[in-house]
């Protein structure tokens, strides 16, 4: 029912998160591509399922991205917000 792509994607991957479905949403975070406001928002869930199965690669992979929005200085909000994930 949800027609933008991203936030149906987002929501997908909260409710697996809500199930202990970490798989799906690993998939779900790596459908958000080079969309980095979706992808940011997608970031403590992909974290957190990152770490529920171990995958530590996906949890530098997903670290390093956003310590290089936070080198990017994409403005205060951003910053923030890229600040809580890791």
């Amino acid at each position: 029912m949800i027609g933008e792509g991203w936030l149906r994607h987002y929501c997908e991957g909260a409710l697996a998160y809500l199930r202990g479905d970490y798989e799906s949403v690993i998939v779900c975070y790596h459908k958000r591509g080079d969309n980095s406001a979706a992808k940011l928002r997608c970031c403590p869930m992909a974290i957190a399922a990152a770490i529920g199965t171990g995958d530590y690669p996906l949890f530098l992979e997903i670290e390093s991205w956003c310590k290089s929005l936070i080198k990017a200085a994409m403005g205060a909000d951003v910053t923030v917000l890229t600040e809580l994930n890791p």
